[in-house]
């Protein structure tokens, strides 16, 4: 913390005192008292033993305020002066670790219950079941964490983590394996498709080969004809 004298005396601070809403102060003293000559900033370093949550219960948020205790000279003996004020707030935690991990599975899932149930389209029975279970799982895993019952809902929201984790896994695996199945599918109806109009293909092909064959057959009986037609014409008549 960072504290300025705007004072117009010199201050002797001999301690840094916390006191918490769970009827406690936490105090670090200095062995000798500093002085903080005026319009003069110092930092200090104030640390403590967090207390268990039997002490400071995790359901709610404590307020706290920070004074500095100050004396009347940088010598003993001492007179205490009346303690400044310097902050104080309602925002301070105590978290055990079950609850930590519930508030770490929350910020992962919170889109689920902020922005609506997120859309999962999918045909894979599998995937449906487990997401199914899994919402099912996160739900009331949720609903307990409010009852401040840390370590159920926890387990709740690890079993929702595990079954989210195997369902796009299953999605991942199954539908990889469905989209190239149907890729394959798709290709053996081209390939076929494709032979289909080769041979029709060929067909026609052969078709317009027969139709020129006969044309030419029908051509050489009409020269024939012809020809006969002329040589008929031309034969000497019988006397």
């Amino acid at each position: 913390m960072s504290w300025t004298n705007d004072g117009a005396n010199p201050i002797n601070i001999s301690a840094i005192r916390i006191y918490f809403d769970w009827g406690k102060n936490y105090t670090h003293s200095f062995d000798t008292p500093i002085q903080v000559m005026p319009d003069e900033t110092r930092v200090f370093t104030v640390y403590n033993m967090t207390p268990p949550v039997e002490e400071a219960p995790e359901s709610w948020l404590h307020y706290y305020v920070i004074y500095i205790d100050h004396v009347n000279s940088t010598t003993s003996p001492y007179e205490e002066l009346s303690p400044i004020w310097f902050w104080s707030d309602g925002d301070f935690a105590v978290l055990s670790q079950d609850h930590l991990d519930c508030l770490i599975y929350w910020s992962k899932y919170m889109m689920f219950f902020e922005e609506g149930p997120m859309p999962f389209y999918t045909n894979i029975s599998k995937v449906q079941v487990l997401l199914m279970q899994a919402m099912f799982e996160l739900s009331q895993g949720i609903q307990i964490y409010t009852t401040g019952i840390f370590g159920t809902a926890k387990e709740h929201l690890a079993n929702a983590d595990s079954l989210f984790d195997e369902a796009l896994t299953v999605w991942d695996e199954r539908g990889t394996a469905m989209e190239d199945s149907n890729r394959n599918y798709q290709d053996a109806q081209a390939s076929y498709y494709n032979a289909q109009a080769n041979y029709y293909n060929v067909l026609g092909d052969a078709a317009r080969t027969n139709a020129y064959g006969w044309l030419l057959f029908g051509l050489g009986w009409v020269f024939i004809g012809i020809g006969l037609i002329v040589y008929a014409i031309k034969k000497p008549k019988a006397s």
